[in-house]
């Protein structure tokens, strides 16, 4: 990629496609991305968004499930960073 610009629509595109393919089985994969460095707040509000639009169209009750088990590993991934003094 020529530059981070690139990057970002690079993965919005990804996003948009596990959105419209994607199960709540992708779920808690999804929330692992949080576990990395998000350099643009925008990636970051555009995958809470694919989280939720997967969790509206396969069973809410069951998305909302998976995502309150995935929580943990990205709570305990903030305060790692907090931590370390990275974020």
């Amino acid at each position: 990629m020529e530059n981070e610009g690139d990057d970002i629509e690079e993965f919005e595109s990804i996003l948009n496609e596990l959105s419209l393919v994607g199960t709540n089985d992708i779920i808690p994969n999804l929330c692992t991305i949080f576990e990395e460095e998000v350099a643009e707040p925008s990636a970051g509000d555009y995958l809470i968004e694919t989280i939720f639009y997967v969790a509206k169209r396969n069973n809410l009750e069951d998305g909302l499930y998976k995502l309150a088990l995935s929580i943990p590993k990205m709570l305990h991934s903030f305060g790692q960073k907090e931590f370390t003094g990275h974020f």
